[in-house]
């Protein structure tokens, strides 16, 4: 699977909207078998969904993420885990160790409406065991 995360001064990006730069993994089976640093355009956050989409990219780890971004990644079949906060390094191991969904890795502020959307996106892409990391 390939993973990628929305990096701001090697944190996950505040907002996902706005990022410039991306860390791109190969996870398999919980190992990451290799990282690339890819700088975005700026310009239309729509730049951000096409790049990913070239890159081939299956999951996206970000902060916040307005509501027309999220669901254009959702036109291109980009799984979107939102509202995550922490260093980019502790995140990929959160996210390999299937724990990513620990409040700790949510952003401040993260109120019961954030939590609902957080639910609403992945409870939709829960493999048959019910693990949002069966993807």
């Amino acid at each position: 699977m390939r993973l990628a995360i929305t990096i701001w001064e090697n944190r996950v990006s505040p907002l996902c909207d706005s990022a410039r730069l991306l860390s791109i993994f190969d996870v398999d089976g919980g190992r990451v078998d290799n990282e690339r640093r890819i700088s975005i355009e700026t310009g239309h956050p729509f730049t951000l969904v096409s790049r990913l989409s070239e890159l081939k990219v299956d999951v996206l780890i970000c902060g916040g993420i307005s509501e027309s971004l999220s669901a254009r990644m959702d036109q291109y079949g980009i799984r979107v885990m939102p509202f995550i906060s922490g260093q980019a390094d502790q995140i990929l191991r959160a996210f390999c160790s299937e724990q990513l969904d620990r409040p700790v890795y949510r952003m401040p502020g993260y109120g019961r409406g954030r939590k609902q959307h957080f639910r609403r996106r992945l409870g939709g892409r829960r493999g048959r065991s019910g693990n949002i990391f069966n993807l």
